[in-house]
């Protein structure tokens, strides 16, 4: 049992430590340069809820053969998924 629930949950997990990039660094080298350790908790914190998050995507996508906007997009009406698409998207721009 455990066998097969850690064949579900490495991908999640990997995918998690693959956000842990240069910039994500960069950025978190600047904010402690400039308040200290008064961030620290706010890492912490985020990092165990991208991880939490990762792993409820991998399992939307095990269990439904979706990925996370093609899921949006079938179960909510259009104006939400584009306001999702947005959302995503003003982060890249």
């Amino acid at each position: 049992m455990l066998r097969e629930a850690l064949r579900y949950i490495g991908p999640g997990f990997l995918v998690t430590m693959g956000f842990i990039d240069p910039g994500n660094w960069a950025a978190n080298v600047a904010a402690g340069s400039r308040h200290g350790y008064a961030l620290l908790w706010i890492v912490t914190v985020s990092t165990v809820l991208l991880g939490v998050l990762q792993h409820a995507a991998a399992r939307l996508g095990i269990a439904s053969g979706l990925c996370l906007a093609e899921s949006a997009s079938r179960h909510f009406p259009r104006p939400v998924s584009w306001a999702l698409l947005a959302s995503a998207l003003r982060y890249w721009l």
